[in-house]
């Protein structure tokens, strides 16, 4: 079964600044919830042992493959939740410990830390290592490109200046030539000028192929500002990508389309026909956190179970803007249903419409995609919900990304002073 998806209009969206501070909040590594990418989670057992590692879920055990291949029950399993992720300060010491284990004279090794040092955003680390190649071969390239510099005519030069004359000498229409000079930039670590040039890209074609290859270590390593409730209530199942439709498109890439299910993993009743057989159909969506609704569609009609035509872009759907630079887009909402309007300030927990099969979408399911620095889908989590798991045990996840295969249940928000809001625990 293929379900695709069709993104909001970006007009509101457009003017958001992308400043300096590009890269702040971004740190190494976070999990994409694609079928392209396949992170650690961390295994927490009711015996208080702790794995890590890989996930397959067979059918009666959970494969957990990290340092040795560990099978554990279903029943085992306490709790499922993202790795920690090391602080600076962690890094640092490991950088310097790494650093204790060269020799003075070991150039190989000063230029393999200094890449390991880039890779976890080390940035003073790494210059100090390729300093230390340097003083071994001073006419090392890779080093010399780690500080950020090029010959030119003989010479090494910053590479910022041979960057200000490429860019001169390109068209801001020129996607292809702004591409190449930000493989540029990630080459002479010009990381942040190099970035913004691929979103300047992405913001005017967002089928860029090679933009949106460039761009995802940047966007895999997004940092969340804003905790998220999972957008639904009850069990979904998130639909495997497997004709890669959201790989395609940068407002995308880490979308999950998600789809009611029953006991049994059944999307529908009887021979679903119709829109009214599917569990989906006119189920409530909810703000996923506090927010402003800067985008509202509705008014187009829902397509007929199996059809699309040329309804791509008739799509019904809220738009929230969560104040921290990350807005949520809700896709595929059902004629009439919406119960915001434009300027609303909504609670986190609150329904913003029902699900229908309005626009690109064959289907009733919900698309929900994160989006930051103006139009790029990125990572995200959610603080809590349920996997349940092939043989059926439910097994609580924490501050993880939902992927696509999983079935998931989450709590159903409490209504609240008339607007339904999330139950507090």
């Amino acid at each position: 079964m293929i379900v695709y998806a069709e993104a909001m209009s970006f007009a509101r969206l457009l003017s958001l600044a992308l400043s300096a501070a590009l890269l702040v909040g971004w740190a190494g590594p976070v999990a994409a919830t694609n079928t392209t990418e396949d992170t650690p989670l961390r295994v927490t057992l009711h015996d208080g042992s702790v794995h890590e590692g890989r996930l397959t879920w067979k059918q009666s055990k959970l494969w957990v493959k990290g340092r040795k291949r560990r099978k554990i029950p279903y029943g085992d399993i306490s709790m499922i939740s993202a790795p920690p992720t090391p602080t600076a300060e962690e890094l640092a010491a490991e950088f310097g410990k790494r650093a204790k284990g060269l020799g003075a004279d070991d150039l190989k090794g000063w230029l393999r830390l200094a890449r390991w040092a880039a890779e976890q955003d080390l940035s003073d680390e790494a210059a100090e290592a390729y300093e230390k190649a340097l003083e071994l071969d001073e006419q090392n390239a890779e080093a010399r490109a780690g500080i950020g510099e090029l010959k030119d005519g003989g010479d090494w030069v910053a590479a910022g200046v041979i960057l200000g004359r490429k860019r001169q000498q390109l068209a801001a229409d020129d996607h292809d030539g702004l591409v190449g000079l930000a493989r540029f930039c990630f080459e002479h670590q010009l990381h942040l000028e190099g970035f913004d040039l691929l979103v300047q890209v992405l913001t005017r074609d967002t089928y860029h192929k090679d933009a949106i290859k460039l761009a995802k270590p940047y966007t895999r390593r997004y940092r969340q500002r804003s905790a998220l409730r999972f957008p639904l209530a009850g069990r979904w199942k998130a639909s495997e990508d497997k004709s890669r439709h959201h790989q395609l498109k940068a407002y995308a890439t880490y979308a999950l389309d998600l789809m009611k299910v029953d006991e049994r993993g059944r999307t529908h009743r009887g021979r679903g026909r119709e829109l009214s057989d599917y569990f989906t159909w006119d189920q409530p969506f909810y703000a996923v956190a506090d927010g402003t609704v800067v985008e509202v569609r509705d008014g187009n009609p829902d397509n007929p179970v199996g059809q699309i035509g040329d309804a791509h872009e008739k799509h019904n759907g809220v738009s929230l803007d969560h104040g921290n630079g990350e807005l949520s887009w809700y896709v595929h909402a059902k004629k009439g249903s919406i119960r915001v309007k434009l300027g609303d300030k909504v609670k986190r927990g609150q329904i913003l419409g029902t699900v229908g099969n309005s626009g690109g979408s064959a289907l009733p399911h919900l698309h929900y995609t994160l989006i930051s620095h103006r139009r790029l889908s990125v990572p995200w989590r959610c603080e809590s919900f349920r996997i349940v798991a092939p043989d059926g045990t439910p097994i609580p996840v924490r501050d993880t990304w939902p992927r696509e295969g999983w079935t998931i249940e989450a709590a159903e928000p409490e209504p609240v002073g008339g607007a339904t809001q999330e139950k507090k625990k």
